[in-house]
């Protein structure tokens, strides 16, 4: 099956909507600069409805081409109606999960879903950031549908389109394309909640950030950036965090614009004439130059994040220092990897093809290359000691790990580690690994059985999706997850999931051996799950 088949199938199940149909106006809150209207949202739940006001398409800022954004202060005509969606930020990909409706660089909206509850105290409040590998996405794609999230756990959920591709991570070399734009975007957003919240009924004194694959990411960069100091108070990270190997840092950057520029006919002599005339290409011949270059998110090829600027300053990039010690839970799938090998290895999906250790061994130093990964021969020893070759089905579980293990699996579980034996006495820390294979997995683009648990499994469950509602095993994880999701930002605690509690990654004070929550149909607490895997992966990044 190609590459389009898969996206129609998560077109399939993206597009699913369990709203009822209305256009009842929810109740128009003032802000700090204005007034704002929103939708009331009936969700059909079994044989229950309940009800959101729904804040939709609300412009929290503007910026010009690679600058950083500044905070919308006034709207015209008084009552700004968030009752429809915005521009999503232009796309640099095939669109894999799902087509945003318009694309444009002025993106920089927000929406806000409030449960309708009796409670006059202040809610706690989710931050939404979104996955794509920093080249798409966007608030507007349903899949990220907060409604039955905030109404289940009764949280206000904000969810925040930030800049993609060179649009919000080319580097300049100076403060005319200063880089990391899609950082400072979701920066801003984090400011405007903290500002126009509680207006809402959330607490800004209760944030709770959390993301997915590249929002995981970022909420781990945001964790370690010093601009970020007092605008959340807990976190989740679902498969991904910073790591240098997969950042770049700013010469390398440069040099990445450079051959843009040279691409897109522009002089690069001299950074200030270099970035106004990209200033001055149009977005297709933008996306013309990106996507002829590679969309392949592995290659190392693509505009991302850099390091050694005020977002993320080198000694925060090596893990000398956390600005914001926060309340933390991390955790990834059981088979990170698999999907990327639908995406990027067609070779490896055809059943009638076969492979030599001699090509496996190419294959996985390749692979280290574009990671900037050093030590390929160690790699290779490791996890070729026992593979068949000649059996596809092995090589493909071998390159799947080797991607889901190095970049998002191990990334991850060090990360939380790490923070947890920093600040396990001040602040709270809780691992988890998704090991249930939904009974729509193939909706999601996970098709086949050798592929087990893919990256991006869990968002279904913590948002609810009306696709895995067919199956009570998913139902039942779905609203368990959620429950632990948002006990998490009420309290700190994400207390029981079904019956077992779950605890703490160090329990009094024992710093060997990591706890994790493996999640399924029968949940259960393991321990020292990644020690042997991840201290190897940790031996190669070093």
């Amino acid at each position: 099956m190609n590459r389009y088949s898969i996206i129609v199938l998560f077109l399939n199940f993206c597009l699913i909507s369990s709203f009822a149909a209305d256009e009842e106006f929810a109740p128009i809150i003032n802000l700090r600069h204005g007034k704002v209207r929103g939708l009331v949202r009936t969700i059909v739940e079994g044989d229950q409805k309940t009800k959101i006001h729904f804040y939709q398409g609300f412009r929290y800022g503007y910026a010009n081409r690679f600058e950083k954004p500044m905070m919308v202060t006034s709207w015209p005509g008084g009552i700004y109606n968030a009752t429809k969606e915005g521009n999503s930020c232009i796309q640099f990909g095939q669109p894999f999960v799902e087509k945003p409706t318009h694309e444009s660089e002025d993106c920089l909206f927000l929406n806000v879903y409030k449960p309708v509850t009796n409670d006059k105290k202040l809610l706690p409040v989710m931050v939404w950031i979104y996955g794509g590998g920093f080249q798409e996405g966007s608030i507007f794609f349903s899949m990220y549908d907060s409604a039955h999230l905030a109404s289940y756990g009764e949280v206000i959920v904000v969810s925040i389109n930030y800049r993609l591709g060179p649009f919000g991570f080319l580097y300049g070399g100076d403060n005319n394309a200063p880089g990391n734009l899609g950082f400072h975007d979701q920066l801003l957003g984090l400011k405007w909640i903290q500002e126009n919240i509680e207006n809402f009924g959330g607490d800004p004194k209760s944030v709770t950030i959390f993301g997915e694959s590249a929002g995981s990411i970022s909420v781990s960069a945001l964790i370690q950036a010093p601009l970020a100091e007092g605008l959340f108070h807990r976190a989740i990270m679902q498969s991904g965090a910073v790591i240098s190997t997969l950042f770049d840092n700013k010469d390398v950057a440069l040099r990445k614009t450079m051959k843009f520029a040279v691409q897109l006919n522009c002089d690069i002599q001299d950074n200030e004439q270099m970035v106004a005339c990209l200033k001055t290409k149009s977005i297709e011949e933008i996306k013309k130059v990106v996507m002829n270059g590679s969309d392949n998110v592995l290659s190392g090829k693509l505009f991302s994040p850099m390091y050694g600027d005020e977002i993320l300053p080198i000694k925060a990039i090596l893990y000398e220092n956390y600005h914001n010690r926060v309340d933390l839970i991390y955790g990834a799938t059981h088979d990170e990897g698999s999907l990327f090998i639908i995406l990027y290895y067609p070779e490896l999906m055809n059943d009638k093809n076969t492979f030599t250790m001699e090509k496996v061994h190419e294959m996985i130093s390749s692979l280290m290359s574009q990671i900037n990964a050093e030590k390929s021969n160690e790699v290779i020893d490791y996890y070729t000691k026992t593979l068949n070759a000649s059996n596809i089905n092995e090589v493909r579980k071998v390159i799947g790990r080797i991607i889901g293990e190095s970049m998002l699996l191990c990334p991850t579980m060090l990360f939380g580690q790490r923070m947890a034996r920093d600040y396990g006495t001040s602040n709270k820390f809780y691992s988890y690994r998704l090991d249930k294979r939904s009974a729509a997995a193939g909706k999601f683009g996970c098709l086949f059985e050798w592929m087990g648990v893919c990256h991006g499994q869990d968002i279904a469950y913590v948002f609810d999706n009306l696709a895995i509602k067919s199956s009570p095993e998913d139902l039942k994880l779905s609203h368990e997850m959620m429950k632990a999701w948002t006990n998490f930002a009420k309290t700190g605690k994400p207390d029981k999931v079904g019956s077992i509690e779950w605890q703490q990654v160090y329990e009094n004070g024992h710093k060997d051996l990591a706890s994790v929550m493996l999640l399924n149909v029968e949940n259960r607490m393991d321990k020292g799950t990644f020690k042997e895997l991840c201290g190897f992966w940790e031996n190669i990044y070093s």
